[in-house]
């Protein structure tokens, strides 16, 4: 199972001291990056050789990596970031602090293959099959559930090689080889965050929901390659 894409976003009160202070942060981050840029609202920050986008604006923090490498740099550029925007536009009212995981786990099966199966793991698809017709042509899991602390939200399901590009929507798209992507793959595409009143953030957060994210997506997959969870 590889991970293929990682999203950390912190969502809190607007700041609009934030807009005064851009170029201070930009200076103080730019080091971490190939380039950046600013629209006045928006800072931007851009790193080819590591497939990586951070976005700061007056109400989030967002760093997306495709391919990405953990821990670092992804762990380190996000405590960097949170750090200067805190030092120079203090955040406050935290809203939403989420890291969303994207897995592909190439398969010898084919996509009619892969689709009965998670149809008999998921949805027993015995019991059900009378009301489909002839047959399940597709098929997708999703889940809403709460681990310790955390929310959780999976999406999973059989791909298509034409189908990883629009499921991983890569920042660096011109990097992206469809050819070299398997011909079928189970996706699972999981967000770990916490949201409500008195959420706080802490640098260990990544880090936490990096391993609930991964266990719980290594326990899913063994049980649908035929294990039990």
């Amino acid at each position: 199972m590889e991970l293929r894409k990682a999203i950390f976003e912190m969502r809190f009160k607007p700041s609009l001291s934030f807009i005064e202070k851009m170029y201070q942060i930009g200076e103080k981050l730019e080091k971490d990056y190939s380039g950046w840029e600013t629209d006045r609202l928006t800072l931007k920050f851009l790193d080819d050789e590591k497939r990586a986008k951070l976005i700061l604006e007056t109400y989030r923090i967002a760093l997306s990596m495709d391919e990405p490498v953990m821990p670092d740099p992804f762990y380190t550029w996000i405590k960097r970031a949170v750090k200067r925007y805190n030092e120079a536009a203090p955040i406050s009212d935290f809203l939403r602090i989420g890291l969303r995981l994207k897995y592909i786990e190439k398969t010898e099966l084919n996509f009619d293959e892969l689709v009965e199966i998670m149809g008999e793991k998921i949805y027993h698809a015995e019991i059900i099959k009378p009301f489909f017709g002839d047959g399940v042509e597709d098929i997708a899991m999703v889940l809403n559930l709460r681990s310790g602390e955390y929310k959780i939200h999976i999406e999973s399901g059989p791909l298509k090689r034409k189908e990883i590009m629009p499921r991983l929507r890569p920042t660096f798209k011109d990097k992206f080889d469809e050819e070299n992507e398997p011909e079928t793959s189970l996706l699972i595409d999981i967000d770990c965050f916490r949201t409500g009143e008195g959420i706080k953030y802490t640098d260990e957060f990544v880090q936490d929901a990096h391993k609930v994210g991964q266990e719980i997506s290594e326990r899913l997959l063994k049980y649908i390659k035929g294990g039990s969870a």
